[in-house]
């Protein structure tokens, strides 16, 4: 037996858009590692990738695969406090 948990639509998070974790990961190019990991609600990882210049730029170049997942998984996450 499972049990659901449904969060209102208002206390989700604001949704991340797909498009706007690719251009963050674009910029890694420039140095600025990390920026979409720290977008997707990875704080840590994003300040790791930042200091490592995205682990040495293998992990930037993984993480083109694994960015729609990390969008996803960041848009099901609950809001920790309700928006007015």
């Amino acid at each position: 037996m499972s049990i659901q948990v449904v969060v209102p639509s208002t206390e989700l998070a604001r949704p991340r858009r797909l498009s706007v974790a690719y251009l963050l990961w674009l910029l890694g190019v420039v140095g600025l590692c990390g920026l979409h990991r720290w977008y997707c609600h990875k704080r840590f990882s994003a300040v790791i990738y930042f200091v490592t210049l995205g682990l040495c730029g293998v992990g930037q170049l993984l993480d083109w695969f694994f960015i729609a997942a990390m969008v996803r998984r960041a848009n099901r996450l609950p809001c920790a406090r309700p928006r007015p």
